[in-house]
């Protein structure tokens, strides 16, 4: 394996807190060095058969219900026990040609499969290198193409919002963490700016496939992630004269932007004001003007309306979304979020 990365404490104590209907990290996991040292109360089915007989060989041929070592097939016990170093394994996920130790019960039939290598898995939970291939739902770190767990984990160095795979980019620095069915569950990015991939100016002039800065124009990558704040935003609302951070891939593609300025959203996400435009599609409150979300929650005089129009001159609150848009709309207040929900403050939107 490749040293791990250096990351900062911040990350790796982001790390230690996945899983918690689990395991975290380290914990609950056998030492990461072969071979293992196995306890029957752990990891094997009390009974008599547990003193049966043990073979070792070569995988060649593994089914749901048998497995072929040494030029012998053996049927499995229902409940195979399936294990390479932290790992519990099924039988489809054995590969061919490794080398396993067997345990038979009295019947003959295999009760226990301990995989001395396993081609597709690393002997430890933890994988750090450099990004070569995606899928919809795989990583290749470090030679090894892994699954990824439905609800992985991923963070940035830097970041307070949590990403996600398919924002990932080829060549990115990152250090995973496998739970115990091999998949990956969290995933820390290492921020390019200690690889010097940065660059940071103001923006004069973006379009939908790259941004100028500096008087350099920088490309960007299809899987691109533009930050303001708690904001997630595309290409078509960043604004010329916005002070911005680039992070670029070996190609020079824009893989991140973190806008420093943006003169088209506040900071937070609730403004407050008087209702100076409105159309179908935006509202123009104080000196912004706000696209509506399409699933948008109106408060007219303190109780839901579908009914009342929001008219001009009127004075309000509104509530930004993770994107920027209106999602609520409090009209005849300018303080209290408490009706709204889980919202009721300032900047606590997810």
């Amino acid at each position: 394996m490749k040293p791990l990365l250096k990351l900062p404490l911040a990350l790796v104590a982001a790390a230690a807190l996945v899983g918690t209907a689990g395991t975290a990290l380290a914990a609950k996991h056998h030492d990461a060095g072969l071979p293992i040292k196995l306890k029957v109360s752990d990891h094997m089915k009390m009974g008599d058969h547990e003193r049966g007989a043990m073979t070792t060989g070569t995988v060649t041929a593994i089914t749901s219900t048998t497995i072929t070592v040494g030029g012998t097939t053996y049927t499995l016990d229902p409940q195979v026990d399936i294990r390479f170093g932290p790992f519990d394994l099924t039988t489809a996920s054995v590969p061919l040609n490794s080398t396993v130790s067997l345990r038979l019960d009295s019947s003959g039939n295999v009760s226990a499969i301990w995989l001395h290598s396993d081609a597709n898995l690393p002997d430890r939970p933890f994988v750090s290198g450099t990004i070569s291939a995606l899928g919809t739902s795989t990583i290749t770190v470090d030679g090894y193409t892994l699954p990824v767990a439905s609800h992985v984990m991923i963070r940035e160095e830097g970041q307070a919002q949590p990403v996600t795979l398919s924002s990932l980019a080829v060549n990115e620095q990152v250090m995973l963490h496998l739970n115990r069915s091999g998949e990956v569950d969290f995933i820390a990015v290492r921020n390019a700016e200690s690889d010097g991939n940065k660059i940071s100016g103001t923006i004069s002039a973006d379009t939908a496939t790259s941004v100028t800065v500096n008087g350099t124009t920088y490309p960007y990558a299809s899987n691109v992630r533009i930050q303001y704040h708690d904001y997630s935003l595309t290409a078509a609302q960043v604004p010329a004269g916005s002070n911005a951070s680039l992070k670029l891939n070996a190609s020079g593609q824009v893989t991140g932007m973190e806008l420093m300025s943006d003169a088209n959203l506040p900071a937070m996400p609730v403004v407050s004001g008087t209702i100076s435009a409105v159309s179908a599609t935006s509202l123009t409150i104080g000196s912004y003007t706000l696209s509506l979300a399409p699933q948008m929650t109106v408060v007219y005089a303190g109780a839901t309306s579908l009914t009342n129009s929001v008219t001009t001159g009127e004075t309000a609150s509104v509530h930004l979304n993770s994107s920027g848009q209106i999602d609520r709309l409090m009209v005849g207040t300018t303080a209290n979020w408490g009706p709204m929900g889980d919202h009721g403050k300032p900047g606590g939107h997810h």
